[in-house]
Parts: structure tokens; C-alpha cells; sequence
């Protein structure tokens, strides 16, 4: 090779390594910079979480919610355009089953038989980036609609999401555009889907109230729930290989040493260069459920992120069944015609149960509410009493008496029995309760015993010979006044 061919080859590798520099250089610059918290932010106070700061909270974008009124705690940055990573499964998740729903109702077969339904991996479903999470399918596996879900929402696999996608409509591109009719369809206007896993595109985008509304909607399915607050699941049929499953979740994990927090219950993890880490959690404690949005934080700070501020929401936030609520000041009532020897003397602290076992009512909201709904829940009840309001003994234990109707604030009705917690003996001579002898007036005005002579002869004669004796004792009055005015009176004289 001479001197002027080797220069050219020089050159072309100089320019080749300068153009590499660039392109390393251009992609460097495109990374985000990594979330951190305010630094003038006071320490967070782990002895009174109710006074927590958002500037304590490092995501640049949260909400805290109250799943059950939808109650937003606090929030930051709500409404701006963030990237989510694979919280976008979630999404996935939700449309994949209600599609389920609809195809179990329309066929008339249960939710759990399609969920079980076998779908191919296709070849376009594991075409995904190398740097992408899988759940390590491969092209031809058949597995059940069941087993993907729980492969893109335990180990975050594009490739069950894109599978998915597929089962659903037909296509991902397909599906993205349902994602985003959908989207239009729940009123989410700072949202749009380029895909349905959530790899990075740059019109991929939503915000941490939109991620709420939708998380908020996929928490209100109990399969859902189930799968995303498992830990570990096994895909062993229809794979060349098993597949052992591990959520990323560390708030469930009990292994996660300080990132565990006993009262979450899932949901959904996410992370790539330009999102930094992302977390969606759900937590539930004596009866509240809480559900945290974080965008744009780090790999670390998202588990305390979501337990600082689950353990403000779970101080700000109370919940109560009307059970709870009528024990604080249950219903006393006084029977009549009780025996003497009765310690309670007659009455009776009324216990409570529910008329339908399966129907169960909450009164979730901000203490100061729920507070004020205690003290005056009985203009919220109506009573229907089965033996009046002051029921005759003998009353015996787990008698029914009355049903109690109590009325939640925003409308809704539930029925309680209330009971007798005791027997209650009756005395043998007691009289009749006024109550009891208006009862007897309204049902039988004039109550009149049978007709018979022997109860009848005996006053009839009294009654004639007490006439006669009148007649004797008139006569003989009459006799002697007028004897009386026969006899002569002396003349009256006068002497001087």
C-alpha cells in the first residue's frame, strides 16, 4: 500500500471515529438528568407523616389519590406531559380486559374461560429492541391470555404487551389507536400512546392525573388487583422453557428490606433513559385505598416517594362501615312486662348485623367528614320495628327486632338487623302496656266475651230484688208522710 492510499484509509477512519464521537455525544445529551429531591426542602419527619411537603416528594410530576371518592390529597406538576415507560401497560392491561369482559358476555361464558384462552406469539410481538424488558417469549409459543397479563405486569415484557395488542385488535398499530380512542373516550386530554408497552418515542406521553384516572379504572377490576399484588408466577405450559415471573414492584416484596411497605398492593413499575424511573402503587389501610402517581423520579426515591406519601394520605383519610359507625352509639330500647328478677331491668343495648351479608357499605373521607357523620348518623337511619318500639318480654337472644336502613351520604342504602343480645324472661302477672291496650282498642274497638246465662242469671237477679226493696223503702215513705199530715196541731196560744 503506498503513502497516498494509506492516508485516504487514515482519513476514512478518523472521520469515521469523529462521526461515532458525535452520534455518542448527540445521545448523551439527549439522556434526562436524574430526578433528585429540592435541596431546600426541611427533612421529611417520619414521626408525623401528616406533615408531609410536596417539596419533600422527588418525582417532578405525583398525585395521591383516594380510590373510592376519588379525592385528589396532593399533587405536583398533575396535568404536564410526562413520559411514563411501561406504566403505559396499565393501559394495556385495562382495555385487554375489558375486551375479555365483552367477549364473556356476548358468548354467555364466564371471564375466566376466555382469560384462559390460548393465543400464538407472533413473530412481529418479539420484534422488539434489544434494550426492551421481555418476559422472555419467543415466536410460536401458545400460552393463555391469563399468562400474558401476568407476563407484562409482573416482569414488564414489551413482548406480552405487543401479544396482547395483537389478541385485541388484530394489530399494535391497531390497538394504539384504540389506546388513544380510549384515552379520548375517559376525558384524558394531555395523553397519547405510540405503542402499548411504553418504549420510548417522543409523542409517547401522559400525565400523572390522566395515569391516575386510568389506574383509578383498572383498580376497580378484581383480576386486575390480583395480578399486579403478586410476587412470583410461573408460565409453564405452552413455553419451550418455564417462565419464572418476579415483580419489580419492591413495595410488595417482603425480601425488599426498607423498600417494603406492608399496606401496598401493587401496581406497576417504569423506567427508561428519558423517563428516569417511574411508579405507580396502591396501597390500602382500615378500609382506605390509596393510589400514588410518580413521574419522573429515581430508581430509590420512588419507594419512599409512594410511602411518604401513602403514610400522609393514610392520616388525612378515614373509612368506616355503618356497623362501625352505629357500635360508637348503638340503639337502647325498654322492654315491658320484664321479671323482676332480670339484671338489666328490662333493657336491652341492640346489636347489629347486616340484612345481606354480601353487600358491604364504606364511609370513606376526610376525618373532619366522617367525624361529623358519627355524631349525627342517626338522621341518617330509619327504623322499622318488628314488635314496636318497646317490645313485651319474653325476648329472646338473636331475635330480629327491627331493621335499621342507613342511608350513605351520596345516596346509596344498606339494611341491619338489630338484634336482641340476650334473653329477656317475662313476668307472669304483669298488666297490660298502654301500647298493648291501644293495640287491643285498634283490633278489637269492642271486644265482648261470649254470650252464656251463667254469667248473666246472677246480676239479672240482683238486680230485681234490689228493685223491689226501692219500691218497699218508696212505699213506706210515702205512707208515713201522709200519716203525718192526719194528726191534729195544737193551735199556737199566746198568754199574758
Amino acid at each position: 500500500m503506498n503513502r497516498t492510499r494509506l492516508a485516504r484509509v487514515l482519513t476514512a477512519l478518523l472521520m469515521i471515529l469523529l462521526l461515532f464521537t458525535a452520534t455518542v455525544s448527540a445521545e448523551e445529551t439527549a439522556v434526562a438528568p436524574t430526578a433528585t429531591r429540592d435541596p431546600n426542602a426541611v427533612p421529611y419527619d417520619y414521626d408525623h407523616p401528616e406533615r408531609l411537603l410536596p417539596e419533600q416528594i422527588v418525582a417532578h410530576a405525583f398525585v395521591l389519590m383516594e380510590l373510592e371518592t376519588g379525592d385528589i390529597l396532593m399533587q405536583r406538576g398533575a396535568d404536564e406531559e410526562m413520559y411514563p415507560a411501561s406504566t403505559t401497560k396499565i393501559m394495556t392491561a385495562l382495555l385487554t380486559l375489558e375486551d375479555c369482559e365483552m367477549t364473556a358476555a356476548a358468548e354467555g361464558v364466564t371471564l375466566d374461560e376466555v382469560l384462559n384462552r390460548r393465543i400464538t406469539i407472533s413473530e412481529s410481538a418479539v420484534d422488539i429492541p434489544a434494550d426492551a424488558s421481555k418476559a422472555g417469549l419467543r415466536a410460536g409459543d401458545s400460552i393463555t391470555i391469563l399468562d400474558a397479563l401476568y407476563g407484562m405486569m409482573l416482569e414488564s415484557g414489551n413482548d406480552a404487551a405487543n401479544a396482547l395488542a395483537e389478541y385485541v385488535s388484530g394489530s399494535q398499530e391497531k390497538f394504539v389507536d384504540y389506546m388513544n380512542d380510549a384515552a379520548g373516550a375517559f376525558g384524558l386530554t394531555n395523553t397519547h400512546f405510540m405503542n402499548p408497552h411504553g418504549y420510548h418515542d417522543p409523542d409517547h406521553y401522559i400525565s400523572a392525573l390522566d395515569m391516575a384516572a386510568i389506574s383509578k379504572a383498572a383498580m376497580r377490576k378484581p383480576i386486575f388487583r390480583k395480578i399486579v399484588s403478586t410476587l412470583n408466577y410461573t408460565i409453564s405450559s405452552g413455553v419451550r422453557n418455564a417462565l419464572n415471573l418476579y415483580n419489580s414492584n419492591r413495595l410488595i416484596d417482603p425480601g425488599a428490606n426498607t423498600y417494603y411497605y406492608r399496606y401496598a398492593t401493587g401496581v406497576k413499575t417504569g423506567t427508561h433513559s428519558m423517563a428516569d424511573h417511574t411508579l405507580v402503587a396502591a396501597a390500602e389501610k382500615d378500609g382506605v385505598t390509596l393510589l400514588a402517581v410518580l413521574l419522573f423520579t429515581n430508581e430509590y426515591s420512588r419507594w419512599a416517594d409512594a410511602k411518604w406519601l401513602f403514610e400522609y394520605g393514610f392520616t388525612q383519610y378515614t373509612s368506616l362501615t355503618p356497623e362501625q359507625i352505629y357500635n360508637k352509639d348503638p340503639y337502647t330500647i325498654q322492654a315491658t312486662s320484664f321479671s323482676l328478677s332480670d339484671e338489666g331491668m328490662g333493657e336491652l343495648t341492640l346489636a347489629i348485623e347486616a340484612v345481606d351479608p354480601n353487600e358491604t357499605a364504606r364511609i370513606t373521607g376526610p376525618n373532619a367528614d366522617v367525624q361529623l357523620l358519627m355524631e349525627s348518623y342517626r338522621s341518617y337511619t330509619t327504623i322499622q320495628w318488628t314488635r314496636g318500639r318497646q317490645p313485651r318480654a319474653p325476648i329472646y337472644q338473636g331475635e330480629v327486632l327491627g331493621v335499621m336502613t342507613f342511608y350513605t351520604p351520596d345516596g346509596e342504602a344498606s339494611k341491619y338487623n338489630l338484634i336482641a343480645p340476650r334473653d329477656i324472661a317475662a313476668r307472669t302477672d304483669a298488666p297490660l302496656t298502654l301500647e298493648e291496650i291501644e293495640e287491643l282498642a285498634r283490633t278489637d274497638p269492642l271486644p265482648l266475651p261470649p254470650f252464656s246465662w251463667d254469667w248473666i242469671t246472677p246480676p239479672a237477679i240482683a238486680f230485681v230484688a234490689m228493685t223491689f226493696a226501692m219500691r218497699s223503702v218508696v212505699r213506706w215513705v210515702r205512707n208515713a208522710r201522709r200519716d203525718a199530715r192526719q194528726i191534729p196541731k195544737p193551735k199556737r196560744r199566746t198568754y199574758r
